[in-house]
């Protein structure tokens, strides 16, 4: 039988068949044979109905495996408890069980040919128990016997080694799953991974009513934003690392170089994936060597389901934003392996920061094809990004103390400023099954984007909150990216010992016209956060660049083994990636070559994972990455050099586990890099020593209880200087990495008031260093948000307040700047299922 399987029987006969059977072992004797005949049959049957309706329906993925563990996993999902009458269950084992179901259907899969029935003792209870088959004579005895359920669960659920297809299943609660895509090593079970990952789900981004990346990774204490949405640009922290999302390190369905900074809207995403540590081994390399040393991001796009989806969104955001959303979904084909998901954005208005406006608009189409043994998908992805009176970071500050006692919506920038991005990506990805579990695959993508800026740059923050505004305006910034991609996985046995491997090669192209930036120093200006002026408008002319500025190249092979021993309860992981690198910086005015940097190296990383039973994994793993030595800016002496490549490693120690319908991810972990950034005394960007970062990370998502979900955790740093060309910074606190960071997000089902939820979330981050060579600190900062939501019939209505108490906060980078955090903002929008 196919993947997609075909029923024995129709639909029809096998959901009565199921309904009936369902109902009368929740009900036990009361809805059981009686004397009554046909009428009793009827009643029994109405009563079925009843009880089948009302059930809840829960998304499993447990992989075959002993009758025992296979229930625990089913109570870790579902909140029963599962009771037995004697040891039979022990010898018997459960076949795989994938898809959303009703606790009743799964239990009918997991007990199918075993002998047990199953039956509800109470609300919360489930006992197995063997079917006992009397005679025809004996009175008072319910004769069952296990039904099958023939077919696919899924039947858009890729195999072991394909990517294509549904995406691993949420966990207990909704706003996270249970797997996420690791690149090259395609879908991989959380519990199963030796790396800290978390996988943020639509209906999370879709309720806290997110149109940018930064209000999303605000759930995740080991992320930290370094801009806001009113910069036009998203830039983040992992682990106390740069991203660097504008070198492409953001990935678009596992691969980079495609994503940048400036247009990370959430139109026709489905999930946004963040995986801690070096991932290069993984997820490939950016052209421009983007830092992948401290973890990556990636964005899952959407797919055309089983289920047709219809869905329109209205919203406003304060203080005076409105926009639309459209969702459309559908499947053709007389097996449905045809696939079209359709989605679009239009928003626009003023901001909650002074004399701010922002527009954006973007649409994506992914069409696939999913039928044995090939799968295809071509996604298309057009966003428009406009920011006028956008905010920017401070460059640098000086003295002991920072200010905040100004109001949160105050723009260090001019009215005059803006931002302005346009990106086209195209992505063809396509998979073949060579066997049952192995699979070629290949991916051909590409990205065109323009951007044009002009801004009153500020720098040096003073405690008295002067400050300096140095004008900069930037034209005709135009970017090409393209990525090859290819290579096989498999999985297959040697003796007792699996393997999954993944033999792969990729191959990047950047080329960047970057026009003359327009950079008088004469136009500099002197300003006051606490009394912001405003200033004409300069106007600089910018040049048009005569031919590429800068052209990056990168060319890498993977091979990786998973090898798994005792059942695969130890999973061993060895891998090796070669990565060979150019970039080429050239002069916009003569296209004389300015800079030249290339590095090639062989990367190892490697990690161990044991699963002490199916709710417990403890892992190690050591991963090495390259990355850019960082680009000087334009306010340093050596404005534009471009440094060579940095060699960093990584060290982790960690659980996962799940309690119940809890998850738990705890991790230690050590990240030892080389620094780049602008020397005080010089003003000179160069590589300025090493860093040593150590922390411990803990992140909790699911179900406390029915009506309760949770998810948040805690990250704490302990970062320094080991080394210095300055032998006084050795030994301080690595610039830009907060003491500890708390966040907690929390969803209440009010029980008096069916469809109304109640939101809350805090987030906290400690103390951090701005930049060597002064006492100067980012204050620790408390920020809360408050909401509810209300489903009836087909529509969700929602309210959510960030930063509820307004709060005036920075954010710091590992460079010195700081960025202003966002002001109080209201969130209103109504959602219908047409």
């Amino acid at each position: 039988m196919s993947r997609f399987g075909e029923c024995s029987r129709s639909w029809a006969a096998g959901v009565l068949a199921g309904v009936s059977v369902v109902a009368l072992v929740q009900a036990g004797p009361a809805i059981a044979r009686d004397d009554t005949g046909a009428a009793g049959d009827l009643v029994a049957l109405d009563s079925a109905i009843e009880i089948a309706q009302v059930e809840p329906t829960y998304a499993f993925d447990i992989a075959s495996k002993p009758l025992p563990e296979a229930m625990i996993d089913f109570s870790a999902v579902t909140g029963l408890e599962v009771l037995y009458t004697e040891p039979s269950p022990f010898g018997q084992t459960a076949p795989a069980l994938q898809g959303t179901l009703t606790a009743s259907q799964a239990l009918d899969r997991l007990t199918a040919g075993s002998g047990l029935r199953y039956r509800f003792t109470n609300d919360t209870t489930v006992t197995l128990e063997p079917i006992v088959v009397q005679d025809e004579g004996d009175e008072g005895t319910v004769m069952l016997s296990p039904i099958m359920i023939e077919g696919e669960l899924d039947p858009l659920a890729p195999p072991p080694t394909g990517t294509i297809g549904s995406p691993p299943p949420p966990f207990a609660g909704g706003e996270v799953a249970t797997g996420q895509q690791l690149g090259l090593l395609g879908n991989r079970d959380r519990l199963e991974t030796p790396l800290s990952t978390t996988s943020l789900t639509a209906d999370l981004i879709q309720n806290q009513q997110a149109t940018d990346l930064y209000q999303v990774i605000q759930n995740l204490p080991s992320l930290q934003a370094t801009t806001t949405p009113n910069q036009g640009v998203t830039n983040i922290q992992s682990r106390g690392v740069n991203v660097n999302v504008s070198s492409g390190a953001i990935g678009f369905n596992g691969t980079t170089n495609l994503l940048t900074n400036s247009e990370l809207s959430f139109v026709g995403i489905e999930r946004v994936e963040s995986v801690r540590g070096p991932t290069a081994l993984f997820s490939g390399q950016t052209t421009t060597f983007g830092s992948l040393v401290g973890g990556s991001i990636n964005f899952v796009p959407k797919r055309a389901g089983e289920e047709d989806v219809t869905s329109v969104t209205a919203g406003y955001q304060s203080d005076a934003i409105g926009y639309a959303q459209f969702d459309f979904g559908r499947r053709f084909g007389e097996k449905k392996e045809w696939g079209l998901r359709l989605g679009g954005e239009f928003l626009g208005g003023d901001t909650q920061v002074d004399f701010s406006e922002r527009r954006q608009r973007g649409v994506a189409l992914a069409l696939d094809y999913n039928s044995d043994p090939f799968r295809a998908v071509f996604d298309l992805r057009y966003t428009e990004v406009h920011q006028d009176g956008q905010t920017r970071e401070f460059f640098g500050a000086t003295g002991p103390t920072i200010p905040t006692n100004f109001d949160a919506d105050t723009n260090n920038n001019q009215p005059w400023a803006f931002s302005d991005n346009d990106t086209l990506l195209g992505a063809l990805r396509v998979e073949y099954d060579l066997l049952t579990e192995t699979t070629a695959f290949a991916v051909a993508s590409g990205a065109i984007q323009n951007r044009s800026s002009s801004t009153a740059l500020p720098s040096g923050l003073q405690p008295n909150g002067d400050f300096t505004n140095n004008v900069i305006s930037f034209r005709d910034d135009d970017n090409l990216n393209g990525n090859l991609e290819g290579g096989v996985r498999s999985k297959f046995t040697t003796g007792p010992v699996s393997h999954f491997v993944v033999a792969a090669a990729n191959y990047g192209i950047q080329e960047r016209n970057f026009a003359l930036a327009g950079f008088d120093p004469a136009q500099a200006f002197q300003n006051n956060i606490f009394d912001p002026i405003v200033v004409p408008d300069p106007d600089i002319q910018v040049d048009k660049a005569v031919g590429p500025t800068t052209e990056g190249e990168f060319f890498g092979v993977t091979l990786a083994d998973t090898l798994g021993f005792f059942n695969d309860r130890l999973q061993v992981t060895a891998g090796l990636r070669y990565q060979q690198m150019k970039i080429e910086n050239s002069s916009a005015t003569t296209g004389d070559r300015t800079s030249l940097s290339e590095g090639s190296r062989f990367s190892p990383g490697g990690g161990v994972l044991f699963r002490v039973n199916e709710s417990f994994s403890v892992y190690a793993n050591y991963l090495e990455g390259l990355s850019d030595g960082g680009t000087a800016p334009l306010t340093a002496a050596n404005a534009g050099e471009q440094l060579g490549p940095i060699v960093s490693d990584s060290i982790e120690v960690g659980a996962k586990f799940n309690i119940g319908t809890i998850g738990v991810d705890a991790a230690l972990f050590q990240i030892r890099d080389t620094t780049s950034g602008v020397e005080p005394n010089t003003n000179v960007f160069r590589e300025v020593g090493k860093r040593r970062i150590r922390g411990l990370e803990i992140t909790v998502f699911g179900k406390v209880i029915d009506d309760l979900r949770l998810l948040g955790g805690a990250t704490f740093y302990d970062s320094e200087i080991t080394e210095s060309g300055n032998p006084e910074n050795v030994g301080q606190n690595a610039p830009g990495i907060p003491d500890y960071v708390l966040a907690l997000g929390l969803e209440y089902d009010v029980p008096v008031l069916e469809g109304l939820t109640l939101t809350g979330g805090v987030r906290h981050q400690g103390e951090a260093k701005v930049i060597l060579g002064n006492d100067a600190e980012i204050p620790s900062w408390t920020s809360v948000d408050l909401g509810a939501r209300y489903s009836f019939d087909r529509y969700t209505a929602r309210f959510r307040v960030e930063n509820l108490f307004d709060e005036t906060y920075f954010n710091g980078t590992e460079f010195g700047e700081l960025s202003l955090g966002t002001p109080r903002t209201f969130l209103v929008s109504l959602s219908v299922d047409l």
